[in-house]
């Protein structure tokens, strides 16, 4: 798939959209793991908002697998659908540097940050 894009422009909406991301992440952390949230204080702020990221975006994808998406209704194969557009998203906002799910769009940033794909 290819996708194009344009240099961004400079403004200060982006970085603020980028905080948004960054809260929604710690938000899921401290909702779903409060001991993950206490531990991940022990390390710099850097590297919190990274492994945050990280693991808001695994819960995300936990959550499809066998949580909320379940008792929402959706049968396997449609829970499946759901994983592999919530990749495709992922690996859309890492090439891109944008998502509109906060919580992907917070590891597209970690991951480019972090040179991992």
């Amino acid at each position: 798939m290819s996708h194009s894009r344009t240099e961004p422009r400079p403004s200060t909406r982006l970085p603020l959209y980028d905080a948004t991301a960054e809260a929604a992440s710690g938000v899921v952390i401290d909702r779903y793991s409060t001991s993950f949230g206490l531990a991940s204080r022990l390390l710099t702020k850097d590297t919190r908002e990274h492994i945050r990221n990280v693991y808001a975006l695994v819960r995300v994808a936990d959550e499809v697998v066998d949580g909320p998406a379940t008792e929402a209704g959706l049968d396997q194969d449609l829970a499946r659908t759901v994983l592999d557009e919530l990749e495709a998203d992922t690996e859309r906002a890492i090439a891109l540097g944008f998502s509109v799910n906060p919580v992907v769009h917070a590891f597209a940033r970690t991951a480019r940050v972090t040179g991992f794909g």
